[in-house]
């Protein structure tokens, strides 16, 4: 993939219609587009049906310069030199995403959720505007429910490339907020499965720095040298 310049998205928030988005690119040596359909279950999509969001008008669009979402009358745009990184998450608590898109307290991140098995979250290098238009609101991540996470996520993590020492804290940081947004149901099952002693006896404080990741230490010189 080229590496455009990385810039903060363009995100339309609320439009009245599809536009140019599905017409046929008049270039024909412009690069493939990888589309990937959201994955709904009945329920989500009964409650996300009264705002304009249907499987028609959900999608994520990726091709070798741009990573392109719309979910109903909500889209983003941004070049893909701007994905951070990826990660194949859930599943999630279903208040938590039902319905229209959903703003974390915790980290800011936006929330696409048409089932609650499984997405890829989006982290940015520079935030993009999602729910508000002409950029009032950015966002540092969004979450998108799609049929084939892992698949996206590979696509995706091929441009995000290798994290330097300052992207490495950067997502220690968002591993933590994305645990104090979990209850400390969801934290005690997510330490079981990773075999964590005495999860259910840990209370939500003890859980987070459990589950949280250590900066990784330099290699010291003399092994090197070794």
């Amino acid at each position: 993939m080229t590496a455009p310049t990385p810039s903060a998205g363009r995100g339309l928030g609320p439009v009245a219609s599809e536009g140019h988005d599905d017409a046929a690119p008049d270039d024909a040596s412009a690069a493939p587009r990888v589309r990937f359909p959201f994955r709904f279950s009945l329920p989500f999509l009964v409650a996300a049906l009264p705002f304009g969001i249907v499987p028609a008008r959900a999608r994520v669009d990726v091709d070798d310069e741009h990573l392109e979402v719309r979910y109903g009358p909500w889209s983003v745009h941004t070049p893909i030199a701007n994905v951070r990184r990826v990660s194949v998450t859930g599943p999630y608590a279903w208040p938590k995403v039902i319905g229209p898109p959903h703003l974390s307290l915790a980290d800011g991140g936006v929330t696409f959720g048409s089932n609650t098995e499984a997405g890829v979250c989006i982290a940015f290098r520079e935030p993009v505007p999602v729910l508000l238009p002409v950029g009032i609101l950015r966002h540092r991540a969004l979450t998108v429910t799609v049929a084939e996470p892992q698949r996206l996520a590979e696509l995706l993590d091929v441009a995000a490339g290798e994290p330097g020492d300052a992207d490495l804290e950067e997502i220690v940081d968002d591993v933590h907020r994305s645990l104090l947004a979990q209850t400390t149901r969801e934290l005690r099952q997510r330490a079981r499965d990773l075999g964590v002693s005495g999860a259910s006896r840990m209370k939500k404080a003890d859980l987070v720095a459990a589950l949280t990741p250590t900066d990784p230490e330099p290699p010291d010189p003399d092994d090197r040298a070794a």
